[in-house]
């Protein structure tokens, strides 16, 4: 962990069976995008509690709140990472949901992966799009809204074409925001991890 920020940080939290490998890569990009140091939780969430049994999904919102509830030492944001397919009642599924300004944030990778769409797998893809909309939702807990940029990470997005259009990483009024947001998260004594410079 980089020096000073043994108490600044995002803790990455699977939720149920999630790869280590997407876990990781997440974990990588949120550091190198928001500035945060991120790490994996070497505990887990069982989902299992939030099961509907009649839309045969979890749901997404009892999920989000035991993460906020959850204690997660030294944590400024906890995210969850789920492989389950998400809903919000008003909606058919979500890709992840947050507290916006608040502490907790879950992505679900389950219609991130090619398979889920018939198509033949690829799991840097899949990896890729995690952390995209890892990133998205953290900016939520940090205060953003939906962009207009077309290319944001912050944009708003419905589907998965969406979601790779969306690869501009984050443009500059959102960088700018999340810088502010972050610097008063760490104090004044200290720096960001790393601001991305992509747009």
């Amino acid at each position: 962990m980089d020096r000073g920020f043994a108490s600044s940080f995002v803790s990455v939290v699977p939720v149920g069976d999630v790869s280590q490998e997407i876990c990781g890569t997440v974990a990588q990009e949120v550091t190198g995008t928001i500035g945060l140091v991120c790490t994996v939780s070497p505990e887990t969430l069982d989902p299992r509690f939030s099961f509907d049994s009649k839309r045969k999904q979890y749901s997404s919102p009892a999920l989000l709140e035991s993460l906020r509830m959850r204690s997660v030492e030294r944590a400024v944001r906890v995210l969850g990472l789920a492989d389950v397919d998400l809903f919000m009642p008003v909606l058919t599924f979500v890709f992840g949901e947050a507290i916006l300004g608040g502490g907790a944030a879950i992505v679900s990778i389950r219609r991130l992966w090619q398979s889920f769409y018939g198509l033949p797998e690829n799991p840097a893809l899949t990896r890729a799009r995690a952390a995209r909309e890892a990133v998205h939702e953290l900016g939520h807990t940090l205060g953003l809204i939906h962009c207009p940029y077309y290319s944001c990470t912050m944009r708003s997005t419905r589907s998965v074409e969406e979601i790779d259009l969306a690869s501009g990483g984050l443009c500059g009024p959102c960088r700018r925001q999340i810088a502010i947001v972050v610097g008063g998260l760490l104090g004044s004594d200290q720096e960001p991890a790393h601001r991305s410079s992509t747009q």
